[in-house]
């Protein structure tokens, strides 16, 4: 689980449990009450293909109120909510909030944007040889996204997968992704603890 989903994890919770006050990796000995515990999620490695593993993350969050009964009403809310979400929680960017990286009004447009982004963005010191497309049920537009990374990088080794029933049912039909490894611009502090500053009121 990366910075980015921790992040996006917190802000959606403490977005809908309002006043609910945050504590991360340490629980203070006079917290305040009602408030939510943020440890460290735990994971566990497994062999997923014989060319592939994968990890399966759990994350435990308390939370605490006067009584039991307090507490399950603000978890009860919080998972409500999160099940009318269809338990997608929106990812956020590293100022907090939710952002457009771009829009393009068009098929072949859309399709030569994430050639454009890709450019911009991959890490020519990293493994930038290979790329990854996926595509919910749109072979061909796939087709002509690895064509034209083709053209860009001759070299580059690109894996075309097709995005499961699980994920497509979110994103719809004829979605199309490009994953590569980018470059990081960030400081040295993760997303996650900046959001842990902004809710403090720290700078």
């Amino acid at each position: 689980m990366i910075d980015q989903e921790i992040a996006s994890i917190i802000h959606f919770i403490l977005g809908t449990a309002k006043g609910v006050s945050p504590y991360y990796f340490n629980m203070p000995q006079d917290f305040a009450i009602p408030s939510f515990f943020f440890p460290p999620p735990e994971f566990e490695a497994f062999g997923d293909t014989l060319q592939s593993f994968r990890f399966d993350y759990s994350w435990t969050i308390p939370v605490f109120a006067y009584d039991n009964s307090r507490a399950h009403a603000i978890a009860a809310n919080v998972a409500h909510v999160l099940e009318t979400y269809r338990r997608v929680v929106p990812l956020i960017g590293e100022d907090g909030k939710l952002a457009l990286t771009g829009v393009a009004r068009g098929r072949k447009k859309g399709i030569k944007q994430l050639v454009d982004y890709y450019k911009k963005n991959v890490d020519g010191l990293g493994p930038s040889h290979m790329v990854i497309i996926g595509h919910a049920d749109c072979p061909k537009d796939a087709g002509r996204l690895k064509d034209l990374l083709m053209k860009e990088d001759p070299n580059l080794l690109v894996l075309t997968c097709s995005i499961g029933p699980v994920i497509g049912s979110h994103v719809g039909p004829e979605m199309l992704a490009v994953v590569f490894w980018g470059s990081d611009k960030r400081d040295n502090v993760s997303v996650a603890d900046r959001i842990a500053r902004k809710v403090k009121g720290e700078k």
